[in-house]
């Protein structure tokens, strides 16, 4: 009979009280539930199951996030691991195909209902993860999806080396603000209303 001790490490008490100790995570990477409770598509769901993309990006085994971790239905136990080892921080990512499927239109109830089970205590939050990573790497050098490019860095099918990567990052700064303008306005209601 085999036995197993888990022992976990603990922050709390041990640090000053403004101190953050996170941890993070990626929708795509995390979720899983790959077309559950009405989620659509997202542009890493087609990007990794194109066959193409499996040879090029060297994912020998083929995976993909369609199980992932499947944070989606475990996220309870991964709430407590955070609270048993003194987490204060989690910095996670939304994937929209959960709250809008079809991009635009009807919201996605189940969605929203997911997001709250992290978000009723937010105190901290950014609207965008890593902004160059996607305009560089989804439009310039079509590593990641949507995977356009043009010569020098790949010959893909789509892409304008000269535009596309300075369209994307424009239309991130614009969402951004938008993102952030919006937030103020709702702190402004809630302060006023309260």
């Amino acid at each position: 009979m085999e036995c197993h001790v888990i022992t976990y490490i603990s922050l709390k008490g041990n640090s000053p009280s403004n101190f953050l100790f996170g941890t993070a995570s990626s929708s795509y990477q995390f979720e899983g539930a790959f077309l559950n409770d009405g989620k659509g598509l997202n542009n890493w769901d087609v990007f990794t199951h194109k066959p193409e993309v499996i040879s090029w990006l060297v994912i020998l085994d083929g995976t993909n996030g369609d199980i992932a971790v499947d944070q989606y239905h475990l996220y309870q136990e991964d709430l407590d691991l955070m609270n048993i080892i003194g987490v204060n921080s989690y910095r996670f990512s939304i994937s929209w195909a959960r709250i809008l499927p079809r991009r635009f239109g009807k919201v996605n109830r189940a969605g929203i209902d997911h997001y709250n089970k992290f978000i009723d205590a937010l105190q901290y939050w950014s609207t965008f993860n890593e902004p160059n990573v996607v305009a560089i790497r989804g439009y310039m050098s079509g590593i990641d999806p949507p995977s356009h490019c043009s010569l020098p860095f790949r010959n893909c099918t789509v892409g304008d080396l000269e535009r596309e990567h300075f369209i994307a990052a424009h239309n991130i700064i614009l969402s951004h603000a938008a993102a952030v303008i919006t937030e103020q306005d709702i702190r402004f209601v809630l302060n006023v209303s309260s």
